[in-house]
């Protein structure tokens, strides 16, 4: 998820009694939790909310198109019968009325009614992609004692975001020695889609991979979000409305006549001449323009090069900059942090702990490493602590320009 949220605070997720019905199907689950990461909620515009007042999804905030896919790719995997628990990880801004977590949680329902309410674990207390990771893990850790207790095996997870973000998302298990598979929207959601067209027998997997090209490369995000195309896009939408027409026999109008307007969909010149063709058949036009600009607002000012250029950048911060990740991680239990400290790969900590003088941290008793970790976790030594890695990051040399 986006650096720039800033964390509300909710109640803590609380483990469900697994009910008999469920029982044998947690059996049978190749993994115990899946935890699928946000990326993001934002309020609906003044033009956005006009379109359509009447529609629920038009009013206060709603999930960005990316968080959408990561939460279908999720009750897919619960329909393959792969997952027993879904864990939700997603903050929000204080002047939300739900969090991001919550709104994922009401998509995911709504989409996926079989899903029983007990399998779906919300952790919505994080601002960012660390804090997501924080507070899972710290989730997660308090089963793993319960099962522990009951005397059985280790947890088994699975990781899921989209595919420019899960390289950070594996550094992040390896920095809180968390071992899980990880899962890719895109690919998931394209695999659901072959099995229904196996299925079924009805073309179904060009639908995804032209989202995949849309969502998951730079090529196809530019073309998508090119003004041109998204006017083309709507002309589009308003012929193929037309057809459709046409074949039901609602309108006056020769299909193959409708068929050849698309060519007339190009460009600006070829649209004007449209423009009279669509007139005089009743098209709205003026409707049609302002639709055309609600989607244009729609498209926001980051690119999927823009993400790939942040995540370049906080992937350096893990890498180099102990400050930018260290107090927030510090936030999982006592246990967990302490064997984080103890891992080589994160020995530049111990070195920025030593700096703040912190010294001997692996010799420190409980109540000592309890009052180090609980300090340089609060809310005021972060805010006074933490650096975010500057924006541009040379590949190069492992120097932030």
């Amino acid at each position: 998820m986006g650096e720039s949220l800033t964390g509300q605070e909710p109640s803590t997720p609380e483990e469900q009694t697994i009910s008999p019905e469920h029982e044998e199907k947690q059996t049978t689950k190749k993994y115990d939790a899946l935890i699928v990461f946000g990326f993001g909620a934002r309020p609906r515009t003044k033009e956005e909310s006009a379109v359509d007042p009447d529609r629920m999804e038009d009013k206060g905030w709603h999930l960005t198109t990316g968080t959408k896919a990561r939460v279908l790719a999720a009750g897919e995997l619960w329909e393959m019968g792969e997952i027993d628990k879904i864990v939700l990880s997603e903050g929000g801004t204080p002047d939300k009325e739900k969090s991001g977590g919550e709104l994922m949680r009401e998509y995911l329902m709504s989409k996926y009614p079989d899903i029983p309410e007990d399998r779906i674990v919300v952790e919505d207390k994080s601002s960012n992609t660390i804090e997501n990771f924080a507070g899972t893990v710290d989730y997660l850790d308090g089963l793993e004692e319960e099962r522990k207790l009951q005397r059985k095996p280790s947890l088994r997870y699975a990781f899921l975001s989209n595919t420019f973000h899960m390289a950070r998302i594996q550094s992040l298990a390896g920095k809180f020695g968390v071992e899980g598979d990880g899962f890719t929207a895109e690919d998931v959601l394209e695999l659901a889609a072959q099995q229904r067209e196996e299925k079924t027998g009805i073309p179904t997997t060009h639908k995804y991979d032209i989202w995949r090209n849309r969502m998951s490369s730079p090529e196809g995000n530019d073309v998508w979000r090119d003004e041109n195309e998204v006017i083309r896009r709507e002309y589009i939408h308003v012929i193929n409305s037309l057809i459709s027409q046409a074949q039901r026999g609602t309108i006056e109008a020769e299909e193959s006549y409708l068929i050849q307007l698309l060519s007339k969909t190009w460009n600006a010149e070829r649209r004007k001449i449209l423009d009279e063709d669509l007139k005089k058949m009743g098209v709205d036009l003026d409707a049609l323009s302002r639709r055309i600009e609600d989607r244009i607002t729609q498209l926001g000012k980051t690119s999927y090069r823009d993400y790939l250029r942040q995540e370049n950048r906080w992937q350096g911060g893990l890498d180099y900059v102990p400050e930018y990740w260290l107090y927030q991680a510090a936030r999982v239990r006592p246990e967990r942090f302490r064997k984080m400290l103890q891992d080589p790969k994160n020995a530049d900590a111990i070195m920025l702990l030593n700096m703040l003088g912190y010294h001997d941290v692996q010799e420190m008793n409980d109540d000592e490493f309890e009052n180090m970790r609980s300090t340089i976790s609060s809310p005021q030594f972060i805010k006074d602590h933490r650096q975010i890695p500057p924006g541009e990051w040379d590949s190069e040399s492992p120097i932030y320009n």
